[in-house]
């Protein structure tokens, strides 16, 4: 998914707000979930063997997201055979809502 071009077409800064729960599993093509920053009220992501996969959130513009805490609404987090993880965020982030 290309954040960038959804970005430039909508003056809301966030494009999905109705998902909730994400899981992505098999996916040999994605190297990160940046798009999750545009879904706001996500509770739940999960993903497993996802080899190319080095970062969650990565580079969204500051101008856009402001001081928001992308993970904000997380409650849960599953990560399994992600080989190639670097990072969830730039920047260190309180998950409020995990358990």
């Amino acid at each position: 998914m290309d954040y960038k071009s959804v970005e430039q077409n909508t003056s809301q800064p966030f494009v999905f707000h109705s998902l909730k729960k994400i899981y992505i599993y098999y996916c040999n093509k994605l190297k990160d979930l940046t798009f999750l920053a545009f879904a706001p009220n996500r509770k739940s992501i999960g993903t497993d063997s996802c080899k190319p996969l080095e970062e969650i959130v990565s580079d969204v513009p500051e101008v856009r997201m402001g001081n928001l805490n992308p993970f904000a609404q997380l409650q849960y987090l599953r990560f399994f055979s992600l080989q190639n993880l670097k990072s969830i965020y730039r920047k260190p982030v309180p998950f409020p809502h995990l358990r």
